[in-house]
């Protein structure tokens, strides 16, 4: 009965604080630069009850969650996840990425990696995406370009 409360208690946090942190991401990322405003995917705690599957349920039904703040895109999906999952333990990078659509505009993703760079929920579905960024950055990653913030994120 114990254990039930504390994955009540924590599931509730993660889906809440999904709500709060959709609308605070966007608020930084309009006045902060990208690496500024992506220190939301610091761990503000620690989730012990959690599976990775559970965490990412209750992100989505947070998501869900009517706003009249920014619709939730795959940047804000990616950050929100990159969080919770972080609180858990887990090792994983911001990754975004930029593809050419068909009338010559770009396109950009962002998705979660694991240290293998295996894809953590939302992946880019076909792999065409050109990396252009990683948070936390590695040693081999180049610096950031200057600006992200034009790019249609889905």
């Amino acid at each position: 009965m114990r254990r039930q409360l504390a994955i009540a208690h924590e599931w509730g946090r993660v889906a809440l604080g999904a709500y709060r942190l959709r609308r605070e991401f966007a608020v930084r990322l309009a006045s902060q630069p990208l690496p500024e405003a992506l220190s939301l995917l610091e761990p503000a705690g620690t989730l012990r009850w959690l599976s990775a599957r559970q965490i990412l349920t209750a992100i989505r039904w947070g998501l869900r969650l009517p706003t009249r703040g920014p619709k939730s895109t795959c940047l804000i999906r990616a950050v929100t996840l990159g969080r919770f999952l972080r609180e858990a333990g887990e090792d994983v990078t911001l990754v975004i990425g930029v593809r050419r659509e068909p009338p010559g505009e770009l396109e950009a993703h962002a998705w979660l990696e694991r240290p293998l760079g295996d894809p953590v929920a939302e992946t880019p579905c076909d792999g065409d995406y050109q990396v252009i960024y990683r948070y936390p950055p590695s040693d081999a990653d180049s610096a950031m370009p200057p600006s992200l913030a034009s790019l249609p994120l889905r």
